[in-house]
């Protein structure tokens, strides 16, 4: 299942996890996003698994698209910025990811993250790592934006209970006196 938005002369297509299909690079056909599940994102230091050839890889229950699969879609489609998101480990190798991607794919790439925005699309030359590393140094989630979203009792710090993604993961890291609570001298920490 994918979904299709157009607003303001920009496009963005969000796609649920999949196997390679013929009707996603249509739907998807010169758009400015194209946010896809990651399922063959490489992990730093294990060896590349772009072609995904595994025991579950007929399985619709594992249906999760490779490398070579989510880049030929992203080229077939001609999407200027291709997004992995579902990302299955935290140490996601970019440069090794990226380079498999590039050998279909010409456009930018992003790793997403939990709260990430994305600038007005724009035709990028950098390479993936240069993108990559914009993406996250100018787009990282500050306290105020995390705490409207996640502050449910509107207490004014972000419990546990409250936390979710890689802030929930890294949560002990950053609650630096232990209380249970990351108030918004303790957000910088663990990054």
């Amino acid at each position: 299942m994918a979904y299709r938005f157009d607003a303001g002369g920009k496009s963005i297509v969000i796609s649920g996890d999949l196997s390679y299909s013929e009707s996603l690079p249509t739907l998807a056909k010169q758009a400015d996003y194209l946010i896809i599940d990651s399922g063959g994102a490489i992990e730093e230091g294990k060896a590349n698994n772009r072609t995904g050839k595994s025991k579950n890889r007929g399985n619709k229950e594992h249906a999760h698209v490779n490398l070579d699969e989510s880049s030929r879609m992203a080229n077939e489609a001609q999407v200027k910025n291709l997004v992995l998101t579902h990302l299955n480990f935290n140490n996601v190798d970019e440069v090794a990811t990226s380079k498999a991607l590039k050998e279909n794919y010409s456009g930018s790439i992003f790793y997403a993250e939990d709260l990430m925005t994305f600038p007005k699309a724009q035709n990028n030359t950098n390479t993936p790592t240069q993108i990559t590393k914009k993406a996250k140094n100018s787009q990282a989630p500050n306290f105020e934006k995390m705490l409207k979203r996640l502050d449910t009792n509107k207490d004014g710090k972000i419990a546990i209970t409250e936390s979710k993604g890689k802030l929930k993961e890294n949560f002990d890291k950053r609650d630096a006196n232990k209380d249970g609570f990351i108030a918004e001298n303790e957000f910088g920490r663990g990054k």
